[in-house]
């Protein structure tokens, strides 16, 4: 990866985690109203799932990291620490709450990214590289 790749990673990983906080932390009626849909999966936790989903990919490439189990296992311990306390800080906002549930969605969304990378990890080999090369 080039220095500009690597920088425009980072500058991604670091909007995204601006993101984040806006989503998690910002007074919730300044955030606006899901639409109700019939299927049995909340909207919300729907939104949680896709809030962390992104996380370990963008992480593994604004890091640089190689794609060794032991750093995907990394980034999902610290993801999961990240969703955590995300929860935890909303439990002392008077507009927020901490539901155990949304930490599901959060781990869930975390834990599917991490297989994607022991996947690619897999089909390009274990140093994120290609075995054709």
């Amino acid at each position: 990866m080039t220095k500009r790749q690597q920088m425009i990673w980072k500058i991604l990983m670091l909007l995204y985690l601006v993101a984040v906080a806006y989503i998690c932390f910002a007074p919730g009626d300044s955030i606006p109203q899901l639409p109700k849909w019939n299927i049995p999966i909340p909207m919300d936790k729907l939104v949680h799932f896709t809030l962390f989903l992104p996380f370990p990919i963008v992480a593994f490439f604004a890091f640089n990291l190689k794609g060794s189990f032991k750093n995907i296992c990394l980034l999902f311990l610290v993801g999961i620490v990240l969703a955590g306390l995300t929860e935890l800080i909303q439990s002392f906002s008077p507009t927020r709450s901490m539901e155990a549930f949304d930490f599901l969605a959060d781990s869930i969304g975390i834990s599917l990214s991490c297989l994607l990378l022991i996947f690619l990890r897999k089909a390009y080999g274990g140093d994120g590289k290609s075995r054709g090369r």
